[in-house]
């Protein structure tokens, strides 16, 4: 019982963490110049070269959601339901 107060007691605290504003910081000012420094690698299709832009943004760009959805656990897009505690809740009794 003591176990499953303290997993309780981690879950509520893991609600509040979250990912320092310096390190938001950190991640946007590198996506930022990765995709800047894509710019320099000039191609002679323009259009290649265009697309090639647009997968790397979108690669960081879906990083950087994951991230965000990881650092929300119980909001957003991936989150995590009460139906499964319920279930558990309901294994125990």
């Amino acid at each position: 019982l003591n176990q499953l107060a303290d997993a309780r007691r981690f879950r509520i605290n893991s609600m509040y963490a979250s990912i320092q504003p310096f390190l938001w910081f950190v991640l946007l000012f590198g996506a930022t110049v990765t995709i800047s420094f894509s710019f320099l690698f000039g191609t002679k299709n323009t259009k290649g070269h265009l697309i090639m832009i647009a997968l790397l943004s979108s690669a960081i760009g879906l990083a950087l959601l994951l991230i965000y959805s990881f650092d929300h656990p119980f909001r957003g897009i991936i989150r995590v339901d009460p139906n499964s505690f319920i279930v558990a809740l309901q294994q125990l009794t």
